[in-house]
């Protein structure tokens, strides 16, 4: 067996470190948990009229997720979003998704929905790091969107489990 090194020690420790820190932030998120988290959102849309209020488009976007309560969950992560619009006959319908990523790299992916005459519904459908296997449903508001539409605020909350 070959003989520790004062590197290969310091080596060791921080990555026994590292590890007991990844740990500790997965306990941070409970097996079961609900959320409220409000998102700012700058988007570019390519919107092609269909008479009166009426509208086709395609959006993507850069978000901003907080948590309400300061936890783990999305807290202070970053999202780029795809989702397309229509209004006909003034009923709203809105599909797409999302990957949103946290400080440390980890990654969670969203999909979420509007069906026509609905309110807004969502999914988180997985991740990497510590929101593996995460499954969350729940529902999306928005609070205030520009009059472009091309910014918006709102609001995400539902429940969440992981295994």
């Amino acid at each position: 067996m070959p003989a520790l090194t004062p590197r290969s020690t310091h080596a060791l420790s921080a990555l026994l470190f590292a590890g007991s820190v990844a740990n500790a932030m997965a306990q941070e998120m409970p097996r079961q948990f609900e959320f409220s988290v409000t998102y700012h959102a700058v988007v570019d849309s390519n919107i092609v009229a269909l008479g009166g209020d009426d509208f086709a488009g395609s959006f993507h976007g850069s978000f901003i997720a907080t948590n309400d309560a300061g936890g783990a969950f999305m807290h202070d992560m970053f999202g780029t979003c795809s989702y397309a619009v229509i209004r006909a006959e003034g009923v709203l319908e809105m599909s797409g998704g999302c990957t949103y990523a946290d400080k440390e790299g980890d990654r969670l992916f969203e999909t979420f929905r509007i069906p026509p005459g609905g309110s807004g519904e969502l999914a988180f459908i997985g991740g990497t790091g510590k929101f593996a296997g995460i499954r969350c449903e729940g529902k999306l508001e928005t609070r205030a969107r520009s009059q472009d539409r091309s910014m918006t605020i709102g609001t995400k909350t539902g429940s969440c489990r992981r295994p």
